[in-house]
């Protein structure tokens, strides 16, 4: 019925009201886009924050691992080195 009227027009609606009544659609769904875009973005850098502390944590863990490692290491490296020259 209606892709008939697409050539010639005449759908029994005035014009003025279909943009009005368009026209709050359109706000309306930008301030819903507006809202969940800013939810997001909160979300996202609440996420980011939590992520970052989480890293540091894992670094500075991983840095201390390595110490310890390394001493380790170092000590055991040394009683072989004191045992070969007895």
């Amino acid at each position: 019925h209606y892709t008939y009227k697409r050539h010639t027009g005449n759908f029994s609606i005035d014009a003025t009201l279909w943009f009005d009544t368009i026209t709050k659609k359109i706000i309306t769904l930008k301030e819903v886009e507006d809202f969940i875009s800013k939810r997001l973005y909160n979300f996202i850098d609440m996420r980011l924050g939590e992520l970052n502390k989480e890293l540091n944590i894992w670094i500075i863990f991983s840095v201390i691992l390595f110490a310890i490692s390394f001493i380790a290491c170092f000590i055991v490296i040394k009683s072989i080195l004191k045992r070969v020259d007895e």
